[in-house]
């Protein structure tokens, strides 16, 4: 019988430091760095460096070493182990990857075994004698995206290589032999899903990294939070692995959720609403809060001023904080046809403001908003200088289409005011203005009315 030991394997590596809350990940940038992120400071530490070749993935192994995965080429896959102090190499095993196979996924599941998935293949690496065992395979129709623990139970996800990208998520028993069983299907397009390739669990959370964020994964509801950010560089989708040693500190038992957008941001780039009017943000209302905490709305202005993230939280840039998501209106604060930035912020604070030091802090994703009044501007295209005739006109909206335009053309024509009605389909058309028959002279297009689909109208 095969047993599951996890995180009990003893305090090999920066011990007396670790606390629960803390991940290592990978930057690969031509040659790969190791780094510690820590969700309770928002430090991200170097740990190793210089270590060549890529890592596709890798775990911490007992003895203070790491384990890792390449693949040179789409048929091959390499196994090296990696000197923490030198950040040197050393080749373990060298595998023919069946056809298609990529990416590839670690786990550490005994101090002297690590599970291996690879587009519905699974593999247990032996590290006392460097072999490479097949445990299970499966119709391989998907990627490999996740492979992680969560409260002593493997998961795994999977996504689909057709054009869905649907996550397929498993859990994975391996005693008293192995077996994968159906969890949910999580649809390609949901936004939240689609910002992590890779999880690890750190004490009672689950973290992923990347190269500017560290975001916290709720598999409740398959949401993200971000929980840090920071400087960016390497690649924006970059593998995760859990720390050995340390088992408590300050953000573990956390069950803070800022919770979640109804709506599709990544289809919708922001919220609008009539100048003056409140906006009321699509929040589902789903947040977790513990005694003390409070959900807020943070307002703020673009550009940001800051190098990372959590700098942006505390600019200048902060406007406001509303207490619920009916966003008013601010004289003074905010200005018409001007984006604006909404950050959720779930903390220890009274209502309408927030608290970075709360350890349970949790961050949602931010929105973008807009107080509109659609707008017009006319460009004569290809003018004439005392030229005569008709001439015709470029407009260019602001608001949301279709939008109906009244507009008057000067002079007039037997003593009548010029003036027209009409729609426009998109944020650009043409119109033609005409003078009267044998007029000379300066001729004036004005708009009179615009109204766009939100109902917006500026006369």
């Amino acid at each position: 019988m095969r047993k599951i030991w996890f995180l009990g394997f003893g305090c090999f590596l920066w011990c007396n430091v670790l606390t629960g809350q803390q991940i290592y990940e990978v930057i690969n940038t031509g040659t790969s760095t190791i780094w510690l992120l820590d969700a309770g400071n928002c430090t991200r530490t170097e740990v190793v460096s210089n270590i060549s070749p890529d890592i596709d993935d890798f775990v911490e192994i007992p003895g203070g070493s790491f384990f890792m995965v390449n693949s040179p080429n789409s048929g091959q896959a390499d196994f090296y182990s990696i000197d923490p102090a030198s950040g040197a190499t050393t080749l373990l095993l060298s595998f023919s990857i069946p056809s298609g196979s990529s990416p590839s996924r670690l786990l550490l599941v005994s101090p002297t075994e690590i599970l291996w998935a690879v587009r519905g293949r699974f593999y247990m690496f032996d590290l006392t004698n460097n072999t490479l065992t097949l445990v299970a395979t499966y119709p391989p129709t998907a990627f490999a995206w996740h492979l992680y623990t969560y409260n002593g139970q493997i998961y795994y996800s999977e996504e689909s290589v057709i054009s869905s990208f649907n996550q397929s998520i498993y859990t994975i028993s391996l005693s008293p032999t192995f077996s994968r069983t159906f969890l949910a299907t999580v649809p390609g397009n949901w936004l939240e899903l689609g910002n992590i390739r890779d999880i690890a669990e750190a004490c009672d959370q689950l973290y992923s990294g990347g190269s500017m964020q560290m975001l916290n994964y709720n598999l409740d509801n398959y949401t993200t939070s971000i929980q840090c950010s920071w400087p960016g560089g390497g690649t924006s989708i970059v593998p995760v692995a859990p720390v050995l040693a340390g088992t408590s500190g300050p953000a573990c038992g956390c069950t803070t959720d800022a919770g979640t957008w109804n709506y599709n941001i990544s289809t919708n780039s922001f919220v609008d609403v009539c100048a003056g009017g409140i906006i009321n943000l699509p929040h589902s209302g789903d947040q977790v809060l513990n005694a003390g905490q409070n959900l807020s709305f943070a307002l703020y202005a673009l550009p940001f001023i800051g190098n990372h993230y959590y700098e942006y939280l505390t600019s200048p840039n902060l406007l406001y904080v509303y207490p619920s998501e009916q966003l008013n209106f601010l004289p003074g604060i905010t200005e018409v046809n001007q984006l604006y930035l909404i950050i959720p912020i779930a903390s220890d604070a009274p209502p309408g403001s927030f608290n970075l030091d709360d350890p349970c802090r949790d961050l949602q994703e931010p929105i973008y908003v807009r107080w509109l009044t659609p707008t017009v501007s006319f460009t004569e295209i290809n003018p004439v200088t005392c030229g005569t005739g008709c001439r015709t006109l470029q407009l260019t909206f602001q608001g949301s289409a279709p939008y109906t335009l009244t507009y008057s053309v000067n002079p007039s024509v037997n003593g009548v005011l010029q003036t027209f009605t009409q729609t426009f389909t998109s944020s650009s058309g043409t119109i033609v203005a005409c003078p009267p028959a044998g007029y000379e002279g300066t001729m004036e297009v004005k708009a009179l009315s615009l109204t766009d689909s939100g109902g917006c109208t500026c006369n």
